[in-house]
């Protein structure tokens, strides 16, 4: 697909859904300042469009007349705050895009402490996802500013061991070259920094053609004949010592994914914004502009695909909203069950109802993702020399032509269909949990764990929820018996960020009885707010005589429902498996 083809997907999925702007920006006149509810500070500079108006006027205009038009609303940054935890504008109400001007305070030339304050307060805030920097200073040094006023740096940049080997390395040239320091600090300046921060790299650098040159700094490691292993620990110190400086400058809040491009369209997007950048003066078509740097971003089709979502759903989400509430007579059937239900099994039951009033309304929202996502395979498809292999390392950066990307790509793919984060307020069929080094899953029917539901045979039991668990067999992830992929044994989940095979039986025997006991979990299988939960088990002591000793078990995941129902119908069948007397031929 050419590009332009493909922008017209960005397009659609992106800036078709928008139906509002605001526009925060100093110089641009407020409603409420021009019915003189507002009057300007008599010591501020004055407003630029009093002189000329038309500029701004070109820019509203732009909105007004674009596909769809736009409702435009305009902020001048008068209140924007600076504690961490206040609304960065008091009354910023949702909007589909922001258009933010780098100067807010025409008191201070230059100065964008109170846009990187709102960019910060938007990356925090989830209902801005779109965003243009329209300024009329020098656009390389606000991306800049934006850039490191929304990045968060790096905890423990330098290990203990390496900060006392720096020490030791610079207290023995600060000897024979005293200010070697200081020059090394030098020699890594902010864009060195950025770099290193975009392309993840480590020493030794490597370097692309939008690398800034490293020579100030191998020159210090050459005067000093460092090794390679000294020239590391001196340029982690030094990154460190650069990151040091700029932090008081830096978005602290760790965790937060940011990726950018610092040439023309230059953007920057974290995991809740996407920040454009525009030139006052020159073209001042925003849209067109916004769109041009999110084609450069280049999101991936599942992105466009789950944005038209996005835009399908609140567009179209009242009428499909109408549709899925469907009869009456069922909605007051379940909420009856809302209002009657046993408190101990009260969370499990409105998650199970809004579960299915979800499903209704995606049933009649999907249909409008899925053409959309028609078209766009379709238009791939329409060169007759494409290579899918090839458009799917242009998207993703995975070359499934190579063996290595090829199966974790497939590997990814079984964790997914297979099993899901674990979810609701009991134990469940398909709960995979793990106690000491052991991994079960629970296989008993989901009817059969509802806390105040179980069969009238438990009460006896009191708070005790008995439950088949079958233990898992881990296996390597390249073991030969995952060639019979299909056999209906094997899981796959996702622990603490790896990913774990398992068969739920003998791995060399595919019809093997599986390795299965009945638990008792208290409090009614009731779990922790940290997915925890105890269970007895009969043991033998010394004596030989049962016990039953309590465990602790952890949630580790959960299979996908129809996934756990296969493996308790494969167990339901090899327990009823009946010992013939046939002899061997």
């Amino acid at each position: 697909m050419t590009p332009e083809k493909y922008k017209d997907f960005i397009r659609e999925a992106f800036i078709s859904p928008l139906r509002s702007v605001l526009v925060v920006d100093d110089d641009y006149p407020t409603i409420e300042e021009l019915l003189g509810a507002d009057i300007p500070d008599a010591a501020a500079a004055p407003k630029a469009w009093r002189a000329n108006p038309a500029p701004i006027l070109e820019v509203i205009k732009s909105f007004r007349t674009s596909t769809p038009p736009l409702m435009v609303d305009v902020h001048d940054g008068s209140n924007v705050e600076f504690e961490p935890d206040a609304e960065a504008i008091k009354h910023l109400h949702q909007t589909d895009l922001l258009v933010l001007d780098y100067q807010l305070d025409r008191g201070l030339q230059g100065d964008g402490t109170k846009a990187i304050a709102v960019a910060r307060a938007i990356v925090k805030n989830h209902n801005f996802n779109l965003v243009v920097v329209h300024t009329g200073e020098n656009l390389d040094l606000v991306f800049q500013s934006f850039l490191v006023g929304l990045l968060s740096p790096i905890t423990q940049l330098i290990s203990e061991e390496e900060t006392l080997a720096a020490t030791v390395l610079l207290e023995e040239a600060e000897d024979d070259s005293p200010g070697i320091s200081q020059s090394l600090v030098d020699s890594i300046s902010q864009q060195h920094y950025l770099y290193v921060r975009q392309t993840s790299t480590a020493y030794p650098i490597k370097l692309n053609a939008q690398a800034p040159s490293f020579a100030a700094f191998e020159a210090i490691g050459d005067s000093r004949k460092w090794s390679v292993e000294n020239r590391r620990i001196a340029f982690v110190w030094a990154l460190n010592e650069r990151q040091n400086t700029m932090s008081p400058r830096m978005f602290n809040i760790p965790g937060k994914t940011l990726s950018w491009s610092d040439t023309d369209p230059r953007w920057i997007r974290t995991d809740t914004a996407f920040f454009a950048f525009s030139a006052k003066g020159q073209a001042d078509d925003l849209i067109a502009q916004l769109l041009n740097a999110l084609s450069a971003w280049g999101p991936r089709p599942s992105r466009l695909f789950l944005a038209k979502m996005r835009a399908v759903i609140d567009r179209h989400g009242v009428g499909a909203e109408s549709t899925a509430l469907g009869s009456d007579h069922v909605l007051a059937h379940w909420y009856k069950g809302l209002l009657e239900v046993a408190p101990e099994a009260r969370d499990s039951r409105i998650a199970e109802s809004v579960g299915r009033n979800t499903e209704q309304l995606l049933d009649n929202i999907l249909p409008g993702v899925n053409d959309f996502a028609q078209r766009l395979v379709i238009s791939e498809l329409d060169d007759a020399q494409v290579d899918v292999d090839k458009i799917c390392q242009t998207y993703f950066k995975v070359d499934l032509k190579k063996a290595a990307d090829r199966k974790l790509a497939v590997l990814e793919h079984n964790v997914i269909v297979s099993s899901k984060p674990s979810t609701g307020y009991h134990l469940a069929t398909g709960h995979v949990f793990q106690i000491a080094e052991d991994y079960w899953v629970c296989l008993s029917p989901l009817c059969d764990l509802v806390p105040g539901q179980g069969p009238a045979r438990y009460e006896m039991l009191g708070d005790l929820q008995p439950f088949i668990a079958v233990k898992l067999q881990s296996l390597p992830s390249d073991a030969p018996e995952l060639k019979r992929i299909q056999s209906n044994r094997f899981i796959f989940l996702r622990i603490n960020g790896t990913i774990k095979t398992f068969t739920f039986n003998n791995r060399s025997a595919v019809d093997s009885a599986p390795h299965w006991f009945t638990l008792y979990a208290k409090q009614n299988g009731k779990l922790s707010t940290t997915k925890a939960f105890e269970v007895l088990r009969m043991e033998r002591a010394k004596n030989h005589r049962l016990v039953a000793r309590t465990h602790s078990a952890q949630i580790v995941g959960q299979l996908r429902y129809e996934y756990a129902l296969n493996l308790l119908q494969k167990l339901g069948g090899l327990m009823m498996r009946v010992g013939l007397d046939f002899a061997d031929q």
